[in-house]
């Protein structure tokens, strides 16, 4: 027959070896050469960004990642509708659901802009917008690009040489020359012929030179010994040019060159060699003197009287001259010296003086 300890000595035995192990535990602590690990509680290292299911990125701190999720929210959810992000640890999870708050992102901008100056074409401008957290959400960018393109804007050149029409004086005509105009030659065979002049004032120098290839009119200049610089005296679309009326015995210099303008105005080739010429003189004819003069500036003159005779105080010869001449030409006179004066008459029958004697030797 199997001995049984009572009921209540079975729960005697029981708590007797319960308060026995706790005691040996507690024991435990305070037992000498006896060594417990440091206690210590677990913390969160690395808590994980989700959209959805998706890893979007890990943070340090929870407040980190709820921050980063409400910015991702926000721009998410403008196209998207409402999204779920969550951050969570493998002990901790915080689920957040956003719904859209701001506008819909607005629609790019973009605006023409002109060349500079001297330069054609147009160019585009475009301003884009980037989001940021809610309630500014969309941030205005800058006009880009800011400036032109490359070969957007392009300087006009019509013929292509590589001269922009603003200084290409041919801008119809390739060349690589400075001005934008095919070689245009001065001039050659320039040559002045000296005429005899029929009275002292009415001298002809005669200019005369070859054509140039594409040339449509000639500038003729002079210079006077009294003169700084050249003069253009005539634009012509001749190859000769009659300088007249000049003064008998007076020093010119002429150069010429050729225009590829009606007008002598646009392109001009190079200058012809300066010629220096001095005008001709009066023929000489026999039994004749020619007198020249320069008219008086006092008001009220009506004519002129010619004195002449073979002796200087003896003008015993006389001829009335019109008041609109300065030169007079007296015929048929015998060989030898003769001398000559004016003198000219005013209303109210007023006479001047005796001019100067001019004296000539007929032949």
């Amino acid at each position: 027959m199997r001995d049984e300890l009572p009921r209540g000595d079975k729960f005697f035995v029981s708590l007797a070896s319960l308060v026995a192990v706790c005691v040996f535990c507690v024991a435990g602590f305070f037992l000498p050469g006896v060594a417990w690990g440091a206690v210590s509680i677990r913390q969160d290292t690395q808590i994980t960004l989700l959209r959805g299911t998706t890893t979007v990125n890990q943070f340090a701190s929870w407040e980190a990642c709820e921050a980063e999720a409400l910015r991702l929210a926000n721009a998410d959810t403008r196209t998207t509708g409402t999204v779920t992000y969550s951050c969570q640890t493998e002990r901790r999870r915080i689920v957040a659901t956003y719904s859209p708050n701001c506008p819909a992102r607005p629609a790019d901008e973009t605006r023409p802009q002109a060349c500079p100056p001297g330069q054609v074409g147009t160019w585009t401008q475009t301003r884009t917008y980037s989001s940021t957290a809610y309630p500014t959400c969309w941030i205005t960018g800058e006009w880009l690009p800011a400036s032109a393109p490359t070969g957007a804007c392009t300087v006009p050149d019509q013929d292509g040489d590589g001269v922009p029409d603003a200084t290409d004086q041919c801008p119809a005509q390739a060349a690589s020359t400075p001005n934008g105009c095919p070689v245009f030659p001065a001039p050659e065979g320039f040559a002045v012929a000296i005429e005899p002049c029929p009275t002292a004032v009415t001298c002809v120098n005669r200019l005369s030179w070859q054509a140039v290839p594409g040339a449509v009119s000639y500038s003729v200049e002079r210079q006077r010994p009294a003169d700084s610089a050249p003069t253009q005296i005539a634009c012509v679309n001749t190859l000769s040019y009659a300088h007249s009326n000049l003064a008998a015995d007076t020093l010119f210099r002429y150069r010429v060159r050729a225009s590829r303008s009606a007008s002598c105005a646009g392109e001009f080739s190079p200058y012809t060699p300066t010629l220096e010429a001095r005008s001709g003189t009066v023929a000489s004819t026999p039994g004749q003197a020619v007198i020249t003069w320069t008219p008086p500036t006092q008001a009220g003159l009506v004519r002129y009287t010619l004195l002449y005779g073979t002796r200087p105080d003896a003008l015993v010869n006389a001829e009335v001259v019109e008041v609109t001449a300065t030169s007079v030409t007296v015929m048929d006179l015998s060989p030898g010296a003769w001398y000559f004066a004016m003198t000219a008459h005013y209303d109210g029958q007023v006479v001047s003086g005796l001019s100067n004697i001019a004296t000539k030797v007929v032949q």
